[in-house]
């Protein structure tokens, strides 16, 4: 289970070869992007890692991005034909999952520089920091891992909280019920109760528990629960 298995709010866009010039003859000034960055997120159930690139237009859809780290690599180079399409609003890139070690050297620290230019014409550009700082994982404290879940009626999930923290992702999934949730909580939130009849009895459930550093970096912790046909 992974975090881009419950992005619902962006579109995760397969980056393909493309010439990584951007035109910025349309407007002398560029603006900034309603939303720029890049984070990390590592799995440590899995041991693995991805990058995670997140970027919003504004109210005109993007038709071209350009996005170049500090070592000069251009690191995703996406166009959308815009007459044909309006261009894309909202877009999260996301790079494959290897070891954490590989994920790092292929994204060292430092300013990510954002470029592109709306269907509309507009000229934007933006910049944002990546650090490879991770928060601490945090703890399951309910249900007791290892053990069977006695009741799915009104299943409560509490994790410990973890100084520093910014906030937690909280993933929730049946997959053969096609139950598939993602809570995104503040950090004072260590608690949440799923409502009853959610899940289905007789079928595992995961659980996944991110920490959000103040860099937007995430360690994930999973568990994976049996549940019986007789549970309650």
């Amino acid at each position: 289970m992974r975090l881009s298995d419950f992005r619902s709010c962006g579109l995760v866009a397969t980056l393909a070869f493309l010439p990584h010039s951007v035109a910025m003859a349309s407007s002398p000034e560029p603006r900034a992007f309603a939303m720029s960055r890049i984070h990390l997120e590592r799995n440590l159930t899995d041991g693995d890692a991805e990058a995670v690139i997140e970027v919003v237009a504004g109210d005109c859809g993007l038709s071209v991005l350009t996005v170049t780290g500090p070592d000069g690599r251009v690191v995703a180079n996406f166009r959308a034909p815009a007459e044909a399409t309006l261009g894309l609003r909202e877009l999260i890139l996301e790079s494959p999952e290897p070891a954490i070690a590989t994920l790092l050297a292929a994204y060292p620290e430092g300013v990510y520089r954002f470029a592109g230019e709306s269907a509309c014409g507009d000229v934007m550009a933006s910049a944002a920091r990546l650090t490879h700082s991770w928060p601490k994982p945090s703890r399951l404290l309910s249900p007791a891992f290892g053990k069977p879940l006695e009741s799915i009626a009104e299943t409560a999930i509490e994790w410990a909280a973890v100084n520093g923290a910014k906030g937690y992702v909280v993933e929730i999934e049946q997959r053969r019920t096609g139950v598939k949730l993602q809570f995104d909580l503040p950090a004072d939130v260590t608690h949440i109760s799923l409502p009853p009849g959610l899940l289905k009895k007789g079928h595992p459930l995961d659980v996944g528990v991110g920490s959000v550093g103040e860099e937007g970096n995430t360690t994930v912790i999973e568990f994976r629960f049996s549940t019986s046909a007789s549970t309650n």
